[in-house]
């Protein structure tokens, strides 16, 4: 008899966590979630805590990560507007900003990087092919535009992966750059005799 009971007991207690588990779910701490009812967008959660839902298939809930998500580009050729070739590598920070857009027309984390990678190449290609050479590559520090380069490559890939994607694209920089090796050694002998004439000049 109580062999039985515990039995009876130890199975309503399974059924009771199956129950828990298909209407109950968590959101955690630096996550969003999106709520579908028969596969219709019906709620967007956005605030860390335990709600209720109907089981599958009625609703599912889909949860995101809504935290800040860092990404590289790949190491690849871009050219100056003086025809010259230098090899870049672009980094980002981004985070979702519209839950329910960024599932219907990305859907995942790696889908978003490579939304945003193509998006990268594009305006940091126009953006490099509007500055020459000596802004990436000069004896002088001040005639250095690495920072306005990385901003006009932020500002437009920002505008656009909000609209397109629902995507905040937060931070942007130049990780890498660096020279092919066919025109290295030009460039260095061309630094050097930009160097001579500097220092003769000073010592004249």
């Amino acid at each position: 008899m109580k062999r039985r009971i515990l039995t009876l007991t130890l199975g309503l207690a399974v059924v009771l966590a199956f129950v828990l588990f298909q209407t109950l779910h968590i959101v955690r701490v630096g996550e969003v979630a999106v709520v579908t009812t028969f596969g219709r967008p019906v709620s967007v959660i956005e605030t860390p805590g335990l709600y209720t839902r109907w089981p599958w298939p009625v609703q599912r809930v889909h949860v995101l990560d809504g935290r800040i998500q860092c990404m590289e580009g790949a190491f690849e050729e871009t050219y100056t507007m003086d025809h010259r070739n230098l090899i870049v590598m672009v980094y980002a920070g981004w985070r979702i900003r519209e839950p329910l857009k960024f599932l219907q027309r990305v859907g995942s984390a790696a889908q978003a990087e490579q939304n945003l990678e193509g998006l990268i190449r594009h305006y940091k290609n126009g953006v490099f092919g509007r500055h020459v050479f000596s802004d990436f590559v000069n004896t002088n520090r001040a005639a250095l535009r690495f920072e306005s380069v990385e901003q006009a490559i932020l500002d437009p890939v920002r505008s656009e992966a909000s609209e397109r994607y629902g995507m905040d694209v937060v931070l942007l920089g130049i990780r890498k750059i660096a020279l092919p090796e066919t025109i290295t050694a030009s460039v260095f002998e061309r630094m050097r005799s930009e160097r001579k004439v500097l220092e003769d000049r000073i010592r004249s």
